[in-house]
């Protein structure tokens, strides 16, 4: 049995509309968004890597200003899931629309004007009117949507951002799960429950999520989809996307393994004047792959798109090097302009997709040299004989084969997140009369609203046992403070986008000189690396690593939303085999704090009572439920 398989892919095309803008004929999915007045309010967009949907975005605002309407702007919001899309986003924009008044809107924005507490929220409100395109990230929307900005009651509401933009585009959907399509559907309800101003969603993505348009249609939003095709022949209307691209697939070799071995061929491609990505699956193969790296290339200009700097000072610019070293994190949206890549095949189908997409661009021709772990039976099996076929053709095949599962995806937990996230915005909306607007325009069926009823259930469950307190002479002061320090830090997880984890100063002995200091996840480190020392920088602590760890460390976390907060601080500790079984993590502490309530006081049977509310919030119980402040690890450290 061969260890290799060779295979082309033809050139790529997508077919153009008589419509032009500015003298270039237009996607459909650009004319479809340049006659934004009749796409509905629901648009669902699939379009493969290479068919200018960012172009497409602010073609409605173009629309707008060319129909000569100056009574009001048309403003739209483009929700991205990294911030370095964000960035090359607004580069683009730069060039191409000039005229357009286009802002970032994150931390680091934010940071810059010097927004501080409730002026925070006032500065995010100010971009928004200022702008009309507003380039942000679904951290931060959420982050406002749930709460976590302070506001006072003069302070505008959370439905003041849907007032002033006209159309959401979420780009790169695909990478969502359920609980975080949740979320955005939940910032919809806010919308249509508050306002009657018409504000249209557009979800964008290369790599189609069937789900999505049921999860939509089940809500009744009843999507409208746009699906921008590809062909492998060219017409006399069409542009070319992809160049050919020449296929390897190799069984038991590694990317360090293939540009150590093969690092002539490598230079002679680089001296040809070509880019080369390399993708690896793991941070750990990265970091251990980059130092024998750069002293076999150490005449080549060498950069990093991994996230492992991007809290760092230290900034590598992929625009300038030659071989580009990368994780998951390059696989949406930044154009790298690459011709070749080495790549490993992600966890999931829609990572190899992704990937693949990466190369060959703007219409050039490109290899792929794709490492398998096994599967090269099964891909012998059918490529065999075919010396070239479609793109389209390749994805299926690889597809048919199960060369990588698909990410599951649950849309029956979403209406349980709902119902969660309702009783949070309702929660945070400081003014009563719109807090009672939303709650009576929400859609409370089934799951939603039983969620929404134990979580009110619960908040009124802390409150009683104040009260019983306050009656009882105040002899329950300690629990009634934990209790609702938990529920508070508890109901705050729900504010956060993505898991939340520490992260750590850290000095990197593997690394050049000035490239050693870093920030990272404090979990990462202690999993994977040597730690060799301790200091402390500018008073801040920061471990000194070197090397990495040899077998699997066991780690402990200090999880503050674990119940019932310091009633049992015991309970906080959770071991690592703990978290990939969290429900019943939750339950056994559950346990433990009612073995605490003993008799039959009114206040015992009311703890008793609250325990078991509390236990049916299983379901909502995942690693977005962590609030981590701590974790430790007892093999590696010194």
């Amino acid at each position: 049995m061969t260890d290799s398989v060779f295979l082309k892919i033809s050139p790529q095309f997508v077919d153009t509309m008589d419509e032009q803008f500015e003298g270039h004929r237009l996607h459909s999915i650009q004319q479809a968004l340049l006659h934004y007045d009749e796409i509905p309010e629901f648009t669902v967009i699939t379009a493969p890597t290479g068919t200018g949907k960012s172009f497409a975005f602010p073609l409605p605002i173009i629309q707008h200003k060319r129909s000569g309407s100056h009574f009001s702007k048309r403003r739209c919001i483009i929700v991205s899931p990294t911030n370095a899309l964000i960035d090359d986003m607004e580069k683009e924009y730069a060039k191409i629309f000039p005229d357009l008044r286009v802002s970032k809107l994150n931390r680091k924005k934010l940071d810059e004007l010097n927004a501080k507490g409730h002026e925070r929220w006032n500065a995010i409100i100010q971009i928004i009117t200022d702008n009309v395109v507003v380039l942000t990230n679904p951290d931060l929307l959420n982050f406002a949507m749930f709460g976590g900005y302070y506001r006072h009651k003069g302070q505008k509401e959370i439905s003041e951002i849907f007032a002033r933009i006209d159309y959401f585009v979420f780009d790169e959907y695909h990478l969502y799960d359920e609980e975080q399509i949740a979320n955005i559907i939940s910032w919809i309800a806010v919308k249509k429950a508050l306002l009657a101003k018409p504000v249209k969603f557009i979800f964008a993505s290369a790599t189609p999520e069937k789900e999505l348009l049921e999860v939509l249609n089940t809500q009744g939003f009843e999507p409208a989809e746009i699906i921008e095709f590809i062909s492998d022949k060219a017409t006399p209307s069409s542009r070319k996307i992809h160049g050919q691209i020449e296929v390897t697939f190799l069984k038991g070799s590694t990317p360090r393994q293939y540009l150590i071995s093969n690092a002539e061929t490598v230079k002679q491609w680089i001296k040809d004047g070509e880019r080369i990505l390399i993708v690896f699956d793991r941070m750990t193969e990265l970091r251990m792959a980059r130092p024998e790296i750069e002293k076999k290339f150490h005449d080549v200009v060498i950069a990093e798109v991994s996230g492992y700097y991007t809290k760092s000072e230290f900034k590598e610019e992929p625009g300038n090097a030659s071989l580009i070293l990368g994780t998951n994190k390059i696989e949406v949206g930044v154009n790298l302009d690459v011709s070749i890549c080495l790549m490993q095949t992600g966890k999931h189908f829609a990572n190899f997709v992704q990937r693949f997409g990466r190369i060959a661009r703007q219409g050039k021709d490109g290899k792929a040299i794709i490492f398998l772990d096994d599967k090269i039976k099964e891909i012998e099996k059918v490529f065999t004989g075919i010396e070239t076929l479609s793109y389209y053709d390749f994805i299926e095949q690889c597809r048919n084969i199960e060369l990588l599962s698909d990410r599951k995806f649950y849309s029956e937990k979403i209406p349980q997140y709902l119902g969660a996230y309702y009783f949070i915005i309702a929660k945070n909306i400081k003014d009563y009369a719109t807090q009672r607007l939303f709650r009576e325009n929400i859609n409370l069926d089934g799951q939603t609203g039983f969620t929404l009823g134990l979580m009110r259930k619960i908040d009124k469950g802390v409150r009683r046992l104040e009260y019983i307190n306050s009656a009882s002479g105040r002899k329950f002061d300690f629990d009634c403070e934990n209790w609702a320090k938990w529920w508070e830090i508890f109901t705050d997880t729900f504010k956060y986008f993505r898991t939340s984890m520490p992260d750590i100063l850290v000095r990197d002995l593997t690394c050049n000189k000035d490239t050693q200091l870093t920030r990272y996840s404090l979990e990462w480190i202690l999993q994977n690396r040597e730690i060799v020392g301790e200091e402390h920088i500018n008073g801040e602590r920061c471990l000194v690593v070197s090397g990495f760890s040899e077998g699997k460390q066991e780690l402990q976390y200090y999880v503050e939303s674990l119940p019932v907060y310091k009633l049992n601080e015991g309970n906080l500790y959770l071991q690592q085999k703990e978290k990939y079984s969290l429900k019943e993590a939750f339950e056994k502490r559950l346990v433990e704090i009612a073995r605490m309530y003993k008799g039959q006081s009114q206040f015992v049977l009311a703890a008793r009572q609250l325990i078991g509310e509390v236990e049916k919030l299983k379901p909502v119980v995942t690693h977005k439920r962590l609030f981590v402040s701590d974790v430790r690890c007892y093999s590696n450290i010194l």
